[in-house]
């Protein structure tokens, strides 16, 4: 997902309220509606369906990278995105009932 400290500019601000704006996706010019919502929006759905959070990662990209594809400095500090690792939270009778064993 685009990182909160990235999005919440495009917004006016709003961090809490979900909302949508204009986005661009890459170098390829691809348009689309984005959604911005809080970070608990983002995960609520899953852990109400029985997923677990394993992992959040900020990732931000290196002085080569950002020489490589023209990247403000500002790049260099602030992360892109938040990558969420989730896994299925199933009970051993879940799994046998939709496994089949």
């Amino acid at each position: 997902m685009p990182h909160p400290i990235r999005t919440i500019p495009k917004v006016n601000g709003k961090y809490s309220a979900a909302t949508t704006y204009d986005g661009t996706i890459g170098k390829y010019g691809l348009h689309v509606e984005m959604i911005q919502c809080s970070l608990e929006d983002y995960i609520k759905p899953f852990i109400e369906n029985g997923f677990m959070l394993t992992g959040l990662l900020e990732p931000k990209i290196s002085k080569a990278q950002a020489k490589q594809h023209g990247a403000p400095e500002e790049d260099l500090s602030i992360p892109k995105r938040l990558n969420l690792r989730f896994k299925l939270d199933l009970p051993s009778a879940d799994f046998k009932l939709i496994s089949g064993r």
